[in-house]
């Protein structure tokens, strides 16, 4: 219990702190239900099982030098220590000549609060740099710009906290995934407009289980809520899926931009096997007027769960 207070003490202080500097937003999956952790690190252990999950994303397929990005994470509860979860993801993308490499590590602690838990965690880790920067083709009308003479590499460092309550229904969840930011880097010659690091961002997510006809047909709304106060107004995913005996999965997702502005319109596929494997895929078709050009999105999810639980009414409304 006092683990659990010193963590959500030091989350509120966090909280409260302000940094109003520039930096990058992270990637949005479609797949976003299936993958907390990347979002909260409250959702680390949250599954009492070993768990591992893997993205791929190819975004914008007809646009050249368009943003890929593939995420690895595990997380687990560690047997009998239910109270605890500890996790680690990996996340690699890249647009045009800039590669960004996230690894973090997060720790969770629940408590049992009514039917279901609630779950303070933290996260740690950086964010490793690289541009390519000698590889770009400049004007050759004899100007020289001395910012692309060299190629660069920074680590910037980052924390994050969350808190998840989760029962067999539905679970509600906040987070801060990183409270540093970082303002563009600048030189002699003038301020480069490529973004450096991490937007700080506020994340809230919630889903649930309705069960439209017992072991067989299941109704999952989930919903993404970021709001970056740096940048637009509020961004909505809006996700229903049905499941088949728990097994079979077909979703839709609604994204937006600031609120009311269609981003696109994203259908999810995804089977479980009886070993604990499950994959997926998901294909985004671009609402904005720009569709036609940039072409649509691909994304693919292989996820493991070692189900060594023989209570697994939390499992549902999380993944």
């Amino acid at each position: 219990m006092r683990i659990l207070l010193t963590t959500m003490a030091l989350f509120l202080v966090v909280l409260g702190s302000s940094m109003s500097l520039n930096s990058q937003q992270d990637t949005r999956y479609s797949q976003f239900m299936m993958n907390g952790m990347r979002y909260n690190p409250a959702f680390s252990g949250a599954k009492e099982n070993l768990n591992i999950t893997a993205f791929y994303r190819n975004q914008w397929i007809q646009f050249e030098d368009a943003p890929k990005q593939l995420f690895v994470g595990v997380n687990d509860a560690f047997g009998r220590k239910d109270n605890v979860g500890l996790g680690l993801m990996v996340e690699h993308d890249e647009i045009g000549v800039d590669q960004r490499t996230n690894v973090y590590g997060s720790y969770a602690y629940k408590i049992d609060l009514g039917e279901g838990k609630l779950s303070a965690g933290l996260q740690g880790g950086a964010s490793f740099f690289s541009s390519n920067l000698t590889s770009i083709d400049t004007p050759e009308d004899g100007v020289i710009d001395r910012s692309f003479d060299s190629d660069e590499q920074f680590v910037l460092p980052n924390f994050g906290a969350g808190l998840l309550y989760y029962n067999e229904d539905y679970y509600v969840g906040f987070s801060i995934p990183h409270l540093l930011t970082y303002q563009k880097k600048e030189n002699n010659i003038h301020s480069i407009s490529r973004l450096r690091g991490n937007y700080r961002e506020y994340i809230f997510t919630m889903g649930s289980n309705i069960m439209l006809k017992p072991d067989v047909l299941d109704l999952r709304p989930a919903l993404l809520v970021q709001y970056i106060p740096a940048e637009a107004p509020l961004e909505l995913d809006i996700n229903l899926s049905l499941v088949f005996k728990d097994v079979t999965w077909f979703g839709v997702t609604y994204r937006s931009n600031e609120i009311s502005k269609p981003e696109s319109l994203n259908f999810q596929f995804a089977y479980k096997m009886d070993s604990g494997l499950k994959v997926g895929y998901a294909y985004d078709h671009t609402l904005q007027t720009l569709g036609s050009q940039v072409g649509g999105s691909h994304e693919i999810m292989a996820a493991f769960d070692l189900n060594n639980k023989s209570n697994a009414k939390y499992i549902k409304t999380l993944f």
